[in-house]
């Protein structure tokens, strides 16, 4: 029953600007109850959970009642693994399918699940350049758009291209166009104190006056913000705005280096392998000595990895591009002329 109701809700079009969707229990089975409760609390189904029941024979005047349910799990043990194996999908969403083994950043993963799916607040992602802050807000957004949480797009801006007279535009196009949707401004140290100032306001009043203008625009959309800067310094420096930081400070996660998660370099590559294949229709995959030796220097102290992921990313991919019959050997990766291409910042 679970299975069919979850088909229903991931196959109807659920419009929820214009419609309110009112998910009524009657006194019918206790597990089509459970079911349509499971739904409802994951947001699958986006609507109000009722249960109404009709008035006692005793009564005289044909009143019924309503109330809100709280069901206990413990007996269906079956319909509850169903229901946490569509939380590990949605981990497993955030994650792009990666096994990640490193625990300090599946516990971080896994509280911006449940941070993604029951709060509106604006999240802050920090770390270095190619950490994955953009590549984990889109994911954020492919949840939340899964769970009816979101019906616009998904905006992107890097923030330093906001600065100067002539960004003006932009600047409340982009805020508009997020409307109903997600918008990820990368890099928001780079903000400028006008910018920040009509952030601000679009943040606490769903409204904002664009630079230069004196009519009000409105646009209520969700905010990730990434940064690779010390936001608390610029605080303290007087660069970045106290009150805006607040706001976006609810939920802060620093996504760790490529060089801190050594123990996640082998699954990532993995992942960019079967990218890779599905892009060009053919396996691109190392053979057993290729693959120990990359592994020995892609997790020692000679790979820099300067740019973390987005270098991982590049080094895998001219490897497979190099590859005779997508097979990466050994002696491709002794080649001189090979090291500056496969290595990437290991200098």
């Amino acid at each position: 029953m679970y299975a069919a109701l979850f088909d229903f809700a991931e196959q109807f079009p659920f419009d929820t600007e214009n419609e309110e969707y009112w998910i009524h229990i009657t006194t019918g089975t206790h597990v089509f109850q459970i079911c349509l409760f499971l739904m409802v609390e994951a947001r699958y189904i986006p609507g109000l959970l009722l249960q109404t029941s009709p008035p006692r024979k005793s009564r005289a005047d044909f009143v019924g009642k309503y109330e809100l349910i709280d069901l206990d799990l413990s007996h269906y043990d079956a319909i509850a693994k169903r229901f946490a194996k569509q939380e590990a999908d949605a981990i497993a969403l955030l994650k792009s399918g990666i096994e990640t083994r490193n625990t300090a950043f599946n516990r971080m993963i896994s509280e911006i699940k449940h941070v993604a799916v029951r709060s509106k607040a604006p999240m802050l992602l920090m770390g270095p350049t190619g950490a994955g802050k953009s590549f984990l807000a889109k994911r954020v957004y492919e949840l939340k758009k899964a769970r009816h949480q979101l019906s616009g797009g998904f905006i992107e801006v890097n923030c330093a291209t906001l600065r100067g007279d002539g960004a003006a535009a932009d600047r409340a196009g982009l805020l508009r166009s997020a409307n109903k949707g997600l918008l990820f401004l990368d890099e928001i140290g780079e903000l400028g104190a006008d910018e920040q100032a009509m952030l601000l306001k679009a943040i606490e009043e769903k409204q904002f006056y664009p630079v230069g203008g004196d009519k009000l625009v409105m646009s209520d959309f969700q905010l990730i913000a990434g940064t690779h800067r010390d936001l608390c310094q610029d605080v303290q420096s007087g660069r970045f705005r106290e009150d805006l930081f607040a706001r976006i400070n609810l939920w802060a996660y620093h996504l760790p280096s490529l060089a801190q998660r050594p123990e996640d370099i082998e699954p990532n590559i993995d992942y960019l392998l079967a990218q890779q294949s599905s892009e060009i229709g053919s396996k691109v995959s190392f053979n057993k000595e290729a693959r120990q030796k990359y592994l020995r220097f892609a997790m020692s102290h000679e790979a820099l990895w300067l740019g973390n992921f987005r270098d991982l990313s590049a080094s895998i991919l001219r490897l497979g591009t190099l590859a005779d019959g997508g097979r990466i050997t050994d002696g491709r990766i002794e080649k001189p002329t090979h090291v500056k291409i496969a290595y990437l910042h290991s200098r």
